[in-house]
């Protein structure tokens, strides 16, 4: 029985007992080079050369390495692992520090990525990676600009890398030049103004029925209801209303600086007709008469979760054979964090 074992072992390919993907032929071929390895042949001789030099004197300037790859294709692999294997054998960046990043092209399976390591996530988180391929890279490649396309987006990465941007500056610029359709804001707009006049509605009701408890408690009305109640109500209806209320109106003015002045005027007229019953202490349940007994009915409300994607990218490149003394690749490792995606 263990003969019979040894020999289907074997005999077993190598594929199945050591699980190994397509791209791991590919991986080992791939020779540590310079900071451009340009397989897909996208750069001109003259761009490929400039594209190096700028790479090596950045990488003497902060010690930060900036590798780029291009490749006719995976060969049947994932970018994402791809890339972060690729990063972890080449050692891309300085081993105490982990700044090394690398822009990986595969042209066949049209994707691309930015593998970032340890020490430069901080400044190039994610978020920021995939907004840099999607404003820099893909518009490019989607019109076959593939050198420019490079060019741009490596020279983004170098001034976030040389500027240390703060991640939160760069998504904000970014998404203030990227503003929502007006079609999407109109019905943006409109949709919040449901809880906007809701909400507000139930701010004034509550404002009402306090003043109208406060003036009942010292006198200067007449007690309509016990005010222990009424006090409760009124302070739920306020909190609950500020909240139903204001958080929308936030967000329109924030996504749709026009819609501040409309939703104002809703929210003001919302508030006065939720205002003038809460303080005259009119009944909300329709049981029995005579008492002004006060009696509420709960409000719910869903809140939609506003959210956008960004396209992920991830790149590969290639050098023509060059050998200059280009010191990026010096034991640093990859946190796996980047971007990926497709154009």
């Amino acid at each position: 029985m263990l003969l019979a074992c040894s020999i289907i072992l074997a005999a077993a390919p190598a594929t199945v007992l050591g699980q190994i993907i397509p791209t791991d032929a590919l991986l080992k071929r791939l020779e540590r080079r310079g900071p451009v390895t340009d397989l897909a042949n996208l750069l001109p001789p003259a761009d490929r050369a400039a594209m190096e030099t700028q790479l090596d004197q950045f990488q003497k300037k902060t010690g930060a390495a900036v590798v780029v790859v291009t490749l006719p294709s995976l060969e049947g692999g994932q970018i994402d692992d791809f890339a972060n294997k690729l990063f972890q054998k080449w050692t891309i960046g300085q081993k105490d520090q982990n700044n090394g990043v690398l822009l990986i092209v595969a042209m066949k399976e049209r994707k691309a990525r930015i593998e970032v390591g340890y020490g430069l996530e901080p400044i190039l988180p994610d978020a920021l990676a995939g907004r840099v391929l999607d404003e820099q890279l893909f518009p490019a490649f989607k019109q076959q600009r593939y050198a420019e396309g490079l060019a741009q987006t490596v020279q983004r990465v170098l001034v976030i890398i040389e500027r240390k941007e703060s991640a939160s500056e760069s998504l904000l610029s970014a998404s203030n030049r990227k503003k929502d359709p007006l079609g999407s804001q109109i019905g943006m707009v409109l949709f919040l103004s449901l809880f906007v006049g809701l909400g507000f509605l139930a701010l004034g009701f509550s404002v009402g029925g306090l003043l109208n408890a406060l003036s009942a408690s010292v006198g200067i009305r007449k007690k309509t209801s016990d005010i222990g109640p009424q006090l409760a109500l009124s302070g739920f209806l306020l909190v609950w209303g500020a909240g139903f209320g204001g958080i929308p109106l936030a967000i329109s003015a924030a996504k749709a600086g026009w819609a501040l002045p409309i939703h104002s005027v809703l929210g003001a007229v919302a508030f006065l007709f939720g205002f003038l019953p809460g303080f005259r202490g009119v009944k909300i349940s329709s049981a029995g008469s005579g008492g002004g007994g006060w009696s509420g009915s709960g409000w719910s409300g869903g809140s939609s979760t506003w959210g956008s994607s960004s396209n992920s990218w991830s790149s590969s490149s290639s050098s023509g054979g060059f050998s200059s003394g280009f010191g990026g690749f010096g034991g640093g490792s990859s946190g796996g964090g980047g971007a990926s995606g497709g154009w």
